[in-house]
């Protein structure tokens, strides 16, 4: 057995690359976001990479709910009022400060959610996999995304399960994950070092 890393690919091998490789190699999360909007064929190209993603036993049971614009604030207040009432400390803390925004002023934000009586075996696999289909398909589009995590941490999400229902995303449902889509502020950031996600090879 073989541990090693593979932090720095060869020069010539980096030429010889493939659009779709160089894409994941070169994603970054971004923080910052402009307002100005992605235009609706862009978007649509990105849905339809966690329409086509691949699912447990072919299941395709999760649900991917589209907020921008006055959805999408409507979400940050009712989102704000559960983490000011969180028993964590640290939501309570974010929540006080005039500028909370826990998906970072992107102009758009996709949850994926599942119903586990549809999907008992693999709902979190599936939409994480969908998730990530978005990022790329968004990087290779030029647009700028991030994993947020932020309505599964906040415990209890009362006002904002209660906001997304209105919007059609079904109670029942299991939010398994988040991302903010748009265009970054400024320079996308370098990536740091790669310290963990280990290789181990056998033969």
């Amino acid at each position: 057995m073989a541990l090693r890393r593979i932090d720095n690919l060869p020069e010539q091998e980096e030429k010889n690359m493939n659009e779709t490789i160089r894409t994941i190699l070169s994603r970054r999360s971004v923080r910052e976001y402009s307002d100005k909007p992605i235009p609706e064929d862009l978007l649509d190209q990105i849905l339809s990479c966690a329409q086509a993603a691949p699912s447990g036993m072919n299941r395709q049971a999760c649900q991917f709910t589209v907020l921008s614009g006055k959805a999408l604030s409507g979400l940050l207040r009712a989102v704000r009022v559960d983490a000011l009432h969180s028993p964590d400390s640290f939501w309570r803390n974010a929540a006080a400060a005039d500028d909370f925004n826990f998906f970072y002023n992107a102009p758009v934000f996709i949850i994926a959610s599942a119903d586990p009586a549809r999907d008992p075996l693999t709902p979190i696999e599936d939409g994480a996999i969908a998730l990530e289909n978005m990022m790329i398909a968004a990087a290779s589009l030029g647009v700028s995304s991030c994993w947020i995590h932020s309505l599964v941490m906040i415990n209890p999400l009362r006002e904002g399960r209660a906001y997304l229902d209105s919007l059609g995303l079904p109670v029942n449902h299991r939010i398994i994950g988040s991302i903010s889509l748009g265009y970054a502020s400024g320079e996308i950031p370098e990536r740091p070092p790669l310290e963990g996600n280990r290789i181990v090879e056998a033969s």
